[in-house]
């Protein structure tokens, strides 16, 4: 029995749980894999991983506001996180040149942030090394493995969103 499942099985909070310890275990054990395995997957770029998050969270909202810019603010919602981590990425981003930061015309307070077409190819690039290791991990897989296995991860998604956009998270502190 691994550390993380034998945890499991030993924590109070958890004892009328319903998933059996050894999904919790494979599944944080799984997303701890392919986070160490991302800086690999990038292929040494140019960027960090969690530039490349703050570059596709700015390109998307844009995307969904008809072209307006992202301000720091609102990437730091987004993001989860404080506005000084959003401005510490976007200054080593603005040296790389692949963002641009000015100032909102109508609130000079506020911060937008631009990706520059710089940015754009970095971020295209990554993602096609991440797809090609997709494309080739999944080659054994037959496409309906593949529907199920989109479809039950986009229920997991939809699932734990909603927990946690319901406040049903637990933060337990001792």
């Amino acid at each position: 029995m691994n550390y993380l499942t034998h945890l499991l099985d030993e924590c109070e909070f958890l004892r009328e749980k319903r998933i059996p310890s050894e999904l919790y275990s494979r599944l944080l054990g799984n997303m701890q894999r392919i986070i160490s395995l991302t800086p690999s997957v990038m292929c040494c770029g140019c960027a960090s991983q969690s530039e490349m998050i703050l570059m596709h969270c700015a390109l998307n909202y844009a995307a969904e506001h008809n072209g307006e810019n992202i301000t720091v603010a609102q990437a730091a919602k987004r993001l989860g996180t404080q506005t000084s981590s959003v401005s510490r990425l976007l200054r080593s981003l603005s040296q790389k040149g692949f963002i641009e930061r000015y100032s909102d015309p109508d609130d000079r307070r506020a911060v937008r942030i631009k990706v520059t077409q710089k940015g754009e190819d970095e971020l295209k690039r990554v993602l096609k090394n991440i797809f090609t290791v997709f494309d080739k991990a999944m080659c054994d897989f037959s496409d309906e493995d593949i529907k199920k296995m989109i479809e039950l991860h986009g229920r997991f998604t939809e699932a734990i969103s909603k927990v946690i956009t319901e406040g049903g998270a637990v933060n337990v502190r001792n």
